[in-house]
C-alpha cells in the first residue's frame, strides 16, 4: 500500500518516507455501528485512520448529560 492507494486525506498527506515510516503497521479494520474505540481515562492502544464513515467523539458533562461531536 501506498499513500495514493489510501482514501484517508491524512496518510495522502505524508511524504513518501513519512509514510513508508507507518505503513509496516497500518492494518485495515472493519469497525461496527457504536463500537467503542476508547474509554475516557483509558489507555489509546490504537490510532485509528478512517477511510469512510464517521467517528464522533461523545464526552460526558453532567450527571448522563453528553456533547456528541462529529
Amino acid at each position: 500500500m501506498s499513500a495514493q492507494q489510501t482514501a484517508n486525506l491524512f496518510l495522502q498527506s505524508l511524504s513518501p518516507t513519512d509514510f513508508e515510516l507507518l505503513r509496516p503497521d497500518l492494518r485495515a479494520v472493519q469497525l461496527n455501528h457504536a463500537q467503542v474505540l476508547f474509554d475516557l481515562g483509558g489507555n489509546i492502544e490504537n490510532i485509528y485512520f478512517p477511510e469512510s464513515g464517521i467517528i464522533s467523539l461523545v464526552v460526558p458533562i453532567n450527571e448522563g448529560d453528553a456533547v456528541k461531536l462529529e
